[in-house]
């Protein structure tokens, strides 16, 4: 009788280790379905050396965003058609990645643009300029650092319009491209949030 009642207990003591864990690799294919393990986002380009100016009437270059995960646009300080929206965007993303780590650069088409005006520009939405850098220079440098560098379409320089693209372009930590992203559109937005996470989790 009592080698039975032994018996019926390890039987119970079997049963309940086998549900208890038949319950953690339920939990497990859970989180698994939930929190998808994220894809690599793919090198698109490399962003050549440069050298401008900030607000602050510093030099401010590659060097200086070493080891930052880092969002550019193009764009000038008088433009009164697509630039304001993409800065409202970026200004909107930046309160967003505040204390995140996540860094952002303007560089204008404009040569004409002063670090003055551009620190006026900034103040105008609000910009933290602490983790968001208005660069400003020569126009043919600029240029082709857009066009050249970011791969984007540009024109600018004396007596011709200033073209440039309006998406935003995405910089790893080693000054990679990992993505571009219309500065228009939602859904593209969303998608750069979600990148954003997935370039902050790599390592340096």
């Amino acid at each position: 009788m009592n080698e039975q009642n032994e018996k019926s207990k390890e039987d119970r003591v079997m049963l309940l280790v086998v549900g208890l864990a038949v319950l953690l690799v339920g939990a497990l294919v859970v989180a698994f379905i939930k929190e998808p393990v994220p894809i690599p986002l793919e090198v698109l380009g490399k962003v050549p050396v440069f050298t401008l100016v900030d607000t602050h009437g510093k030099n401010f270059g590659l060097d200086d965003l070493k080891g930052k995960v880092w969002v550019a646009d193009f764009m000038y300080a008088h433009c009164t058609t697509q630039c304001p929206l993409m800065t409202a965007a970026m200004a909107k993303m930046q309160k967003a990645w505040k204390g995140k780590g996540v860094y952002f650069v303007s560089f204008t088409m404009d040569p004409s643009d002063t670090p003055r005006e551009l620190a006026q520009y900034a103040k105008q939405y609000d910009a933290d300029t602490s983790s968001w850098s208005f660069l400003t220079g020569n126009s043919e440098e600029v240029t082709r650092l857009a066009k050249n560098g970011f791969k984007l379409p540009a024109q600018g320089g004396p007596g011709s319009d200033f073209i440039h693209s309006i998406r935003f372009t995405l910089v790893d930590k080693k000054g990679k491209i990992r993505g571009y992203y219309n500065s228009d559109d939602e859904t593209s937005l969303t998608q750069l949030n979600r990148d954003l996470n997935v370039l902050l989790a790599e390592r340096s």
